[in-house]
């Protein structure tokens, strides 16, 4: 928003005020003599004349002690008639009866509003060339007629006008009066406007938080972390303490501002949030936001229940909120000032970040309580998944399906239930349909690619009696049914059924599935690899879930062979937390004669997912046939053939699937058996090949 209005001096609301006191500054402050041509005859300026309705003696020659005396008069005529009525009159009266401003604060406020707005005011104050305080305060003092320690007391650090953000003034160096008043971002467009009461002019800058529609049971992840923070405010609210800073920061829409308002609705305080960006969309800068910010605490401080929340405050501990100090070379003083404000908040503050980072740490030790919120564990994301979808048509297999998907917020579900509803409002397939794009679309915003509920129809199901391990997997799962804890590593060729056993176990136990790729991990910049190993685990301790770690011969090779440090810092820390974790850690490798012996030993149960037997692959030839209503009859000639395929996996089941779906023609046993020997030859002559340019010689 402008920080001016679009008004000649003569139609300004405070022309009448904005004469007297130009009159005062020539007059009393001797500002006439800065005028061109006074020490003989003066001509001058028209609009100077105008502001103080002397424009008839525009292009007249005059001596000085004449105009002197024309000044004095006007100054007499203006002392008896000049007020501030009016809108801006009615608003200023209004923000200062809220805000608790005495005589002399408003009436600077006034003042500096109108020295903004009122280009005749400026100029005439221009006369008296740049101002330290100390100089302004005296002008100050002469031009509005109050006493200077007056003006000193409204115009201090700690002052209300101060606290509120709605005037500070720059104390650094010597400058135009108009640039030593610092305004509360909007307030002079704001001022001049009309408005239903004061709350609704404050509306720009903050307003009442909408309550939210969940409950602490979907925080059950954070349950201690939400309690302590109920009991906290609770005891601060009994007590009318001051300096309650509370701060969350997470991934964006894992239910931060959610959390807050969740708290406040149990609480039975209203909850406020500063507005990120103004009347017109377009977004408000960090130091308006913060100014927005002291301003809801003067207002609300004599709201008993109110509570205030920050969000998106990356920008606001950032060098953004410099304007307010103005040029400095250091930062210590917005630091100070940020400290300050921290401490002495009469009202409750929830602020809220994406991240830390930008915060200073001096910053982050101000804050009474600080809590991570990371995305919701499957079954919290389940349960409000069905919240938000309860009025769709969705079924409950589909909702239990995107649950799986760690990067579906509670946010992003609302936004799309809300999309999707007014889309489609009939068919559980099209509604189902509409949300899948939806959220594809903006996860893929967000930088998380693939399809948000992937599908694995085309794969053959997942039968314990059609793979070739050297383990009783049915014993084991037995076993992890009754204490589901323990480290696994399975190995083998690839396609043998290691990854799938992972989902399988996970549905036999009931238990989410957190899967994680090398890819996931690894990361160009030192010490990110190790941080995102030891995220991988807590988010695991956190959904109760088996954590299942795929290709992990990258992450756990052999040390001695370790080029760079690094790496084996890596193994060390992926070791350590494999150890310290009490839940059920799988591990797949393609490649398990690379990985570190130290690893291996680590492992309780080394299982080996080999090629398929003639039986095995039999069973699932008949069960993919059946899946895919073949209705043509096996026979002899079709077993034997199978039988001299040595290297088949259920992986190639799955390829031949989707490579039959390719031609358009129905899967026919023979045609089935023509994918899989396609297969076997591609593996065998990858093996016969050797490596590297000569491989064809």
């Amino acid at each position: 928003m402008s920080q001016t209005i679009d008004l000649t001096p003569a139609q300004h609301p405070c022309a009448a005020m904005a004469a007297l006191w130009s009159l005062r500054i020539l007059v009393d402050l001797r500002g006439w003599k800065k005028m061109r041509g006074y020490m003989q005859h003066l001509t001058a300026d028209g609009d100077l004349l105008r502001t103080i309705g002397l424009e008839h003696l525009e292009d007249e020659e005059i001596t000085p002690a004449e105009f002197l005396r024309q000044l004095k008069r006007r100054r007499e005529e203006y002392r008896r008639t000049a007020r501030i009525d009016g809108l801006f009159a009615e608003n200023l009266q209004r923000l200062g009866d809220r805000v608790g401003l005495n005589d002399t604060e408003r009436e600077l406020l006034g003042f500096a509003i109108t020295l903004h707005t009122h280009t005749g005011l400026d100029d005439i104050m221009d006369l008296l060339g740049d101002m330290t305080s100390g100089r302004l305060f005296e002008a100050l003092s002469v031009i509005l007629e109050i006493p200077q320690q007056a003006i000193n007391r409204a115009l201090a650090g700690d002052g209300i006008l101060s606290r509120s953000g709605l005037l500070r003034l720059d104390r650094r160096g010597a400058g135009p009066a108009r640039r030593k008043f610092d305004l509360l971002y909007g307030l002079v467009d704001l001022i001049f406007e009309p408005h239903r009461d004061t709350l609704a002019m404050l509306e720009y800058y903050f307003k009442p938080a909408g309550k939210g529609e969940l409950t602490e049971q979907d925080f059950a992840h954070v349950r201690a972390d939400y309690r302590l923070l109920s009991r906290y405010l609770r005891h601060t609210r009994e007590n009318g303490s001051h300096g309650v800073n509370i701060l969350l920061y997470g991934p964006p829409g894992t239910g931060k501002s959610e959390l807050a308002r969740t708290l406040a609705r149990e609480l039975g305080m209203e909850l406020f949030e500063i507005n990120t960006s103004d009347d017109r969309g377009d977004p408000m800068p960090g130091h308006g936001r913060f100014s927005a910010y002291q301003l809801s605490q003067q207002i609300l401080a004599r709201t008993e229940n109110a509570m205030i929340l920050f969000d998106e405050i990356e920008d606001v501990f950032s060098d953004d909120i410099l304007p307010l100090f103005g040029k400095v070379k250091s930062r210590e003083p917005h630091k100070a000032w940020i400290n300050r404000l921290l401490e002495k908040n009469p009202r409750p503050a929830v602020w809220i970040s994406n991240s830390i980072e930008p915060i200073d740490s001096a910053f982050l030790r101000r804050f009474d309580y600080i809590l991570e919120l990371k995305n919701p564990p499957r079954a919290t994301r389940e349960r409000i998944l069905k919240k938000y979808l309860k009025e769709s048509a969705v079924s409950t297999h589909w909702i239990r399906r995107a649950a799986e998907n760690p990067h579906i917020p509670p946010a992003l579900v609302s936004r799309a239930a809300k999309v999707a509803a007014v889309l489609h409002d009939g068919e559980a397939a099209e509604a189902e349909q509409a949300l899948e794009r939806i959220l594809g679309n903006t996860l893929t915003a967000m930088g998380y690619g693939g399809k948000p509920i992937p599908s694995r129809s085309g794969e053959p199901g997942y039968r314990l009696d059609a793979l070739n391990p050297d383990h009783d997997l049915e014993r084991l799962l037995e076993g992890l049914r009754r204490n589901p804890q323990g480290r696994i590593c399975l190995y083998g060729p690839p396609g043998t059924g290691k990854s799938a056993f992972g989902r399988h176990a996970a549905r036999v136990l009931e238990k989410p599935l957190l899967v994680k790729r090398t890819s996931d991990l690894l990361d160009p910049y030192v010490g990110m690899t190790e941080k995102h190993l030891a995220r991988m685990f807590d988010e695991a301790r956190e959904e109760d879930a088996i954590l299942m770690l795929d290709e992990a011969d990258s992450l756990l090779r052999e040390r001695s062979a370790a080029r760079n440090s690094w790496e084996v810092t890596q193994v060390n820390e992926l070791l350590t937390r494999m150890e310290e974790f009490d839940g059920l850690f799988i591990c797949s490798t393609n490649l398990i004669e690379s990985l570190d012996e130290a690893s291996i030993r680590r492992f309780d149960l080394k299982i080996r997912f080999d090629y398929l037997t003639p039986e095995h692959a039999w069973i699932l030839f008949r069960q993919t046939l059946g899946d895919q209503g073949t209705a043509e009859s096996l026979r002899a000639a079709h077993r034997e053939r199978l039988s001299r395929l040595p290297n088949l996996t259920p992986g190639d089941f799955a390829t031949a699937i989707r490579q039959n779906r390719l031609s358009g023609e129905p899967l026919t046993p023979s045609r089935l058996l023509e994918h899989l020997e396609r297969e076997s030859r591609f593996k065998n002559r990858r093996r016969s090949r050797g490596i590297g340019f000569c491989a064809d010689i």
